[in-house]
């Protein structure tokens, strides 16, 4: 008799989807529920969004940006505003949401601080969304949720070898982004 063992939540005992020593194994509702969770305390400690504010959501066919849409509709909810998604910035919107990832912040970070250069993205106007999910966690949620699209990625690749070597290297160097403002 084979004896097979399978993974199962650490919050409901579900079927395991997602593996992480600082989250414990997830199930694919309780993964989404840390995504969700993760970004109404981002959105509320940063005071991005008030009621009645003209969003657009910056739309580059990519896979980040159709899960921006589809995360952001979820965890604001009841906030009343006012969202659309297209391809062109336009000036007459409070917010822009980008198409973004854990990746690209911290690509864009080390790019900033290697070659000096300041990126467009960094206006006061432009939210970054999904800039603390990876986009292994963006293909996940994709999956799960059954949303389309291709990750755009990054175009050049700081990290990759860092996060290979030390594990969780990439969510320390976001942390520690935020201490340089």
């Amino acid at each position: 008799m084979n004896v097979v063992f399978t993974m199962s939540c650490s919050k409901c005992l579900g079927n395991v989807v997602y593996e992480n020593k600082n989250t414990g194994d997830l199930c694919s509702s309780c993964f989404l529920d840390m995504v969700e969770k993760r970004l109404r305390k981002e959105i509320k400690n940063s005071g991005w969004l008030n009621k009645n504010e003209k969003v657009l959501i910056l739309d580059d066919d990519s896979l980040e940006a159709n899960v921006t849409e589809d995360l952001f509709k979820k965890v604001m909810g009841s906030l009343p505003l006012q969202v659309e998604k297209k391809k062109e910035l336009s000036e007459k919107y409070d917010h822009i949401i980008l198409p973004w990832s854990l990746e690209r912040e911290v690509n864009g970070f080390l790019n900033n601080l290697f070659t000096s250069k300041k990126n467009e993205e960094t206006q006061s106007k432009c939210i970054k969304l999904l800039k603390s999910i990876s986009e292994e966690e963006i293909v996940l949620i994709a999956k799960i949720k059954n949303i389309p699209g291709k990750l755009k990625g990054t175009e050049k690749d700081y990290i990759a070898d860092l996060e290979k070597k030390y594990p969780g290297g990439k969510m320390a160097l976001v942390k520690a982004m935020k201490e340089f403002g």
